[in-house]
């Protein structure tokens, strides 16, 4: 889409902006008025609340790449039979022939090969992990020559990228804890903070919602459930983009005309 005049990047999800309209799903166009348009084998696949292709745009596969024979952008303006939008992007998927032709293909980028970046070096971190496969398969060919054919393409991704999530105001028993207790629980006159309660303790009360009291206990229950809940989602949590998809198809000609079937 990229080598069409009157496009460019747009975000960091893999959005295109056409014509000067923003690609990314807070263009203020929620009901798809003035967005893209997307078109496979001639019927509309446009999500209409946020105008991306349906399915959204940001799972790794809605159609597997070496499923699509050919595309074309059109930017406005063209003719009134696409509607309204700021261009129109439509998709043709392939089909079989007389020959059987197939093709697959594998990727691999994986940090293990890779030098830690400057900001996670200059920071003291180690180097992120980040794992990604992809691959696929695609075959086409007769049914019946002449007459039938099929095509199918499988494609996977497999993506293994863990975040660190770190806050050092968080550190247990350390002064930044205590720092943080005071700044964030309680009130300004409150100079020293108080013993907390071990986490997820009878109190507080289902419901109960106290003043920042610091001879509460009931208050004390619930800022040490909070402390609790904050630092059980630090450390290394574990993100995947894990996805596939099938593509198959068919095509048929009839002796006085030609029709194509995909799902």
């Amino acid at each position: 889409m990229l080598l069409t005049p009157n496009t460019s990047y747009d975000g960091d999800t893999g959005l295109v902006s056409i014509a000067g309209q923003q690609g990314g799903e807070d263009s203020g166009y929620a009901n798809g008025n003035g967005s893209t348009y997307f078109s496979v084998d001639g019927s509309n696949a446009t999500n209409n609340y946020f105008a991306d292709i349906v399915g959204r745009n940001r799972i790794p596969y809605l159609f597997g790449e070496d499923s699509i024979q050919e595309f074309q952008v059109t930017v406005s303006p063209y003719t009134a039979i696409y509607g309204g939008g700021a261009g129109f992007v439509t998709a043709v998927t392939r089909s079989g022939g007389n020959a059987f032709h197939g093709g697959a293909f594998y990727y691999n980028r994986n940090s293990a090969f890779e030098a830690n970046d400057a900001l996670d070096k200059a920071a003291g971190n180690p180097r992120p992990d980040d794992a990604l496969q992809q691959f696929g398969a695609a075959v086409g060919g007769p049914i019946v020559r002449n007459r039938l054919w099929f095509f199918a393409d499988f494609e996977q991704q497999l993506h293994n990228n863990p975040i660190a999530v770190i806050n050092p105001d968080l550190a247990t028993n350390s002064s930044n804890l205590d720092a943080f207790v005071l700044a964030n629980f309680f009130p300004a006159s409150v100079t020293t903070a108080p013993a907390l309660p071990p986490p997820s303790g009878p109190l507080p009360v289902p419901g109960t919602d106290t003043a920042p009291d610091p001879t509460n206990p009931v208050y004390l229950q619930q800022v040490a459930n909070a402390i609790n809940a904050l630092n059980s989602n630090l450390g290394l949590k574990a993100r995947t983009g894990n996805d596939w998809v099938l593509t198959p198809g068919s095509t048929i000609r009839p002796r006085t005309a030609m029709a194509c079937f995909s799902a």
